[in-house]
């Protein structure tokens, strides 16, 4: 048990440093950012304290490298694995890929928003000069994020046959 959270946090480190450290030298349209839909991937197929581990890992390393805007990431990405997994729980019916890619895309929207919104008091109290603004190509961040997590989640439904990979199946053994 204790392997699988410390595992957790090393997959947020790794995400998070792939996040700052190539992120910013590719182009526009290669631009993936792994944190979030880990964080969706690991709430559908695992439990809400391993993609908690993993916000929290990622977050310590976002906020440690974050010098162009004001980023509270270790406040903001564990109040998002709470969001989401409200929302997972309450809206979403069933562990599909499109429930997955849904939530990853509420999930990538919430975070630029919160983003924003700190970024905005952050310059509205003096704390930082630079606002919060969005990618490039939102766009194409979005097109990543739900193909990622899609391609991710029938990988792990192929091995575990745990998941919904296809309309009309349903949880009962055959």
């Amino acid at each position: 048990m204790i392997v699988r959270l410390v595992v957790a946090v090393l997959l947020g480190l790794l995400a998070a440093a792939y996040e700052i450290g190539t992120v910013p030298f590719l182009p526009t349209w290669a631009g993936f950012r792994p944190v979030l839909p880990l964080i969706a991937l690991l709430l559908v197929s695992t439990s809400r304290s391993r993609a908690f581990l993993l916000a929290i890992g990622s977050a310590l390393m976002l906020d440690a490298y974050t010098l162009d805007h004001f980023d509270l990431a270790l406040l903001r990405l564990p109040i998002l694995v709470f969001v989401l997994g409200w929302v997972a729980d309450r809206f979403l019916t069933n562990r599909s890929v499109y429930a997955t890619a849904a939530l990853v895309a509420c999930g990538r929207l919430l975070d630029w928003a919160s983003a924003w919104a700190i970024s905005f008091l952050a310059v509205l109290f003096n704390l930082h000069d630079t606002l919060w603004s969005f990618p490039p190509a939102p766009a194409l961040v979005l097109l990543w994020d739900v193909g990622f997590t899609s391609l991710v989640f029938l990988g792990i439904a192929s091995f575990t046959g745990r998941f919904i990979v296809r309309p009309g199946s349903s949880y009962a053994p055959r």
